[in-house]
């Protein structure tokens, strides 16, 4: 911000500091106190001063009627004075009272940040043709530091203040982007959607770092963008926004450096002989690339679903994939309804769980996939040739499992059924 022939200079963006001509004052209260924060308004009022109801009514004022609310008033503002003294303020009359107004200080001027912001607000909104709006946006953009003084963040009238300009700097920021955008400048357009991504990280700034990153060919950085950045939405709001902007093209230069990078990244340690184990997020993308894999090679995709049934004790997270074509409906859906009522899983369920996936494991190829599909089940996606092929597959499970059985005293219930009848509701 450019400095002009003031007293004070204020930065309420970000952080809380106060400058007179060039010298730091430190405030010795915390800026939580009723009577410090009267003081960060009058300074952020300047020479409009605020009348003693805004007061009051921004700093809630304790009382029974007005005229107690406008005695403490004044008792704090008596306290202030004794507080600015202490913290060093140059000699001078503040805080006066003028026809129902207070102000800081009648012999000294105030530029803020916040003030400069609110200028340059109304210079932009005045006309949308300017020669130099370009230079404005920027300097309005760099003016913005941050949240308006974010230590007090559970104050009303900072929160109403902080509202203000994250909506002025995220309205003529995404202008000044758009006019960036366009002379393709995607260095430039980087450090602003950078910028803007630190301040607020969850307004979505990374989409157009990412396109920075990807349109300057720099596709590692734009993946660890993505990844960071979903990683953060999902652990807040359960959302991953950015999946589609990892998929990142193979650049042309370079290529045999990033398959060395892939390769390294996508080795396991130790040969290869059990089936591949990941996440339900993971399971669902592996889901939808290898059963378009398998269709292509004219193979039938099958879901697997292992359930740990101890006289219906365990809820599931499904209760059980539809009977496909099955006559005995009624009798599967009064099954269902019992496990819906079913009391919690008991304690060694999970060491169960543990012991059941190391024995599920072994029993499926290593080209097969699975999860963890809820607290007592398991979810496996196996490729089979031909429909002929199931009851094998069957018998083959249950066999080898059938120990397991007995050893844990529960039952495993299995049930198959092609990817194209359940997929669609639960997977895709």
């Amino acid at each position: 911000m450019e400095e002009r022939n003031i007293d004070f200079n204020v930065h309420f963006l970000g952080s809380f500091s106060l400058n007179f001509h060039g010298k730091p004052i430190v405030i010795v209260k915390d800026l939580k106190q009723k009577r410090i924060q009267m003081l960060l308004i009058l300074l952020k009022a300047g020479k409009e001063g605020v009348s003693c109801q805004n007061l009051i009514e921004m700093l809630e004022i304790k009382g029974e009627y007005f005229g107690k609310k406008l005695g403490n008033l004044r008792s704090q503002i008596c306290k202030l004075r004794k507080d600015m003294d202490e913290s060093g303020f140059p000699a001078g009359k503040y805080l006066p009272a003028v026809k129902g107004r207070y102000y800081f200080s009648m012999d000294y001027s105030v530029e803020s940040d916040t003030g400069r912001m609110d200028d340059l607000d109304k210079q932009l909104k005045s006309t949308k043709v300017q020669e130099n709006r370009d230079e404005q946006l920027r300097e309005l953009c760099s003016i913005y530091q941050g949240e308006f003084l974010p230590s007090l963040g559970a104050e009303e009238w900072a929160v109403v203040e902080n509202s203000h300009y994250h909506r002025i700097y995220s309205k003529y920021l995404k202008e000044l982007c758009q006019i960036v955008q366009k002379q393709k400048n995607y260095s430039e357009l980087l450090r602003l959607s950078t910028r803007a991504s630190r301040f607020h990280p969850y307004d979505g700034w990374q989409e157009l770092q990412i396109e920075c990153l990807l349109a300057q060919e720099k596709y590692q950085e734009a993946a660890e963008v993505s990844r960071k950045a979903n990683e953060m939405f999902e652990k807040e709001f359960g959302i991953v926004p950015f999946r589609k902007k990892a998929e990142m093209p193979v650049p042309a230069e370079g290529k045999l450096k990033l398959m060395q990078l892939m390769e390294e990244e996508l080795e396991e340690s130790g040969e290869i002989s059990k089936a591949y184990f990941c996440s339900y997020l993971h399971f669902v993308d592996v889901c939808r690339v290898l059963g378009q894999i398998a269709r292509r090679e004219e193979k039938i995709p099958l879901f697997l679903l292992c359930t740990l049934n101890t006289d219906g004790r365990f809820s599931s997270r499904k209760d059980s994939m539809k009977e496909h074509k099955s006559e005995n409906k009624t009798k599967s859906e009064n099954e269902r309804e019992k496990r819906r009522e079913s009391p919690e899983p008991i304690p060694c369920l999970e060491k169960q769980m543990e012991k059941f996936g190391d024995v599920l494991s072994g029993l499926l190829r290593k080209q097969d996939a699975y999860t963890q599909y809820s607290k007592n089940q398991f979810l496996a996606l196996l490729i089979v040739s031909g429909e002929d092929a199931i009851p094998c597959l069957r018998l083959r499970l249950e066999k080898g499992w059938k120990e397991f059985e007995q050893q844990e005293g529960l039952e495993v219930k299995l049930e198959i059924e092609p990817m194209d009848d359940f997929a669609r509701e639960e997977v895709v």
